[in-house]
């Protein structure tokens, strides 16, 4: 299928006031899913322009549309040097935030930003994956008034309900912000809810707009007990049209993930189908991201929500977000993983830029429209991923793309 590139170029200044770089870079294309066989090469450089055999390069401060069969997607950096999740989602008139990570100081990036889109001040539906700070401690922080929770009305809240591990601080203040809510009127689903005994869903289909909708998923851990906070985590299936689909599955684990898959096919009677996008499972832990899930849902557009190479977990240079073994399996699939800040380079720095901003359109007429503020380089082409580091004065390469050909270039 014929692809069309159009390449803007636009001054963030004019879009929306930011100061942290000077130009977002774009593209859009008529086509959704076509493999590389089938598709021109895009190939990015260093300043973020994106090149083809047919380009236009525009001068544009926006890109929008008013049809309520669009959505998109928002990555963005949370303010800090700590790897997070936060994913904000336009679908029409609905707005929809998973997560509020990473400290209890994103919140201020993460309420900036979102009003920026959500016009009303309201957001329709608010999703917590689960009890882990690093997803749940910019909703309700010790300074309640300068929570997300706080500075917008809230219609919907959806998380984890009883099945947690941890009783946190951190877990305390959201519990006790929730509640409130839920008090004074904002409506509430606990995810094993949303199933019966056989694990069908019961009122787990959330539609957002026309020919818009999220799925809740079944997964064993909404009723079995673990040791692992991550399996506890909420998973979400977008639907546009029943023709693309996009999949976030929090800090789910390998475990998790083959029971979503397993009861996926149980109660739909069929696999998982191939997603636009996935937000990489775990911050691309080398413990998520299974081959058993990837092979299933093929994706086109990967983005990990993670500050790559953080050492705050670990100092296992290997395992450090994004992982290489996430890498070696992301990489039979596609070349198109992005993330959005960095460890810095510069020591009075705590973080930089690698994609920036990340937004992807999907627009109900066919079109896509991809932004990254920053610059549009795929992981595997960043300074960062061809960096070298040292152990014992011998140098390795900090990850190494394997030798495959990935069926989305």
């Amino acid at each position: 299928m014929k692809r069309k590139t159009l390449l803007s170029l636009f001054l963030l200044s004019t879009l929306c006031g930011l100061t942290s770089c000077d130009l977002s870079f774009s593209f859009v294309t008529n086509s959704s899913s076509a493999s590389s066989s089938e598709s021109e090469s895009l190939t990015s450089s260093e300043s973020g322009t994106i090149s083809s055999s047919e380009e236009t390069t525009n001068i544009s401060s926006s890109v929008s549309s008013s049809d309520t069969d669009d959505i998109s997607f928002h990555f963005f950096p949370l303010g800090n040097a700590n790897s997070g999740d936060t994913t904000y989602i336009k679908a029409g008139d609905t707005d929809i935030l998973i997560d509020a990570g990473s400290t209890q100081s994103s919140a201020s990036s993460i309420i900036s930003y979102v009003k920026r889109f959500c016009t009303d001040n309201t957001l329709e539906y608010v999703i917590a994956t689960h009890a882990h700070e690093d997803h749940i401690a910019a909703f309700a922080p010790q300074t309640d008034e300068n929570g997300v929770l706080s500075n917008f009305e809230v219609e919907n809240i959806i998380d984890f309900g009883e099945q947690h591990k941890t009783n946190s601080k951190t877990y305390q203040r959201y519990a006790a912000k929730r509640d409130a809510l839920i008090a004074a009127g904002t409506k509430y689903y606990a995810a094993n809810d949303l199933f019966d005994a056989n694990h069908a869903g019961v009122n787990n289909v959330f539609t957002i707009g026309n020919n818009l909708s999220f799925e809740v998923l079944y997964q064993e851990y909404y009723d079995k007990s673990t040791s692992n906070e991550n399996d506890y985590s909420v998973c979400l299936l977008f639907n546009q049209n029943d023709e693309k689909y996009f999949l976030f599955t929090g800090d789910l684990e390998e475990d998790g993930e083959e029971s979503l898959v397993d009861s996926y096919f149980d109660t739909h009677g069929k696999d998982l189908p191939h997603v636009e996008l996935f937000k990489a499972g775990h911050h691309g832990s080398y413990t998520a991201s299974s081959s058993y899930l990837l092979n299933k849902i093929t994706p086109e557009i990967c983005v990990v929500n993670c500050c790559a190479g953080t050492s705050e977990y670990t100092s296992n240079v290997n395992n450090q977000f994004p992982s290489q073994e996430f890498i070696n399996r992301i990489a039979p699939h596609t070349s198109k993983v992005y993330i959005p800040t960095q460890v810095s380079n510069n020591p009075d720095e705590k973080y930089q830029l690698m994609n920036g901003e990340i937004v992807l359109s999907y627009l109900g007429n066919g079109e896509e429209n991809f932004t990254f503020s920053n610059n549009s380089t795929k992981l595997k082409d960043t300074e960062w991923f061809n960096s070298t580091y040292e152990v014992d004065g011998e140098p390795f390469k900090m990850r190494v793309w394997p030798n495959v050909t990935s069926t989305y270039n």
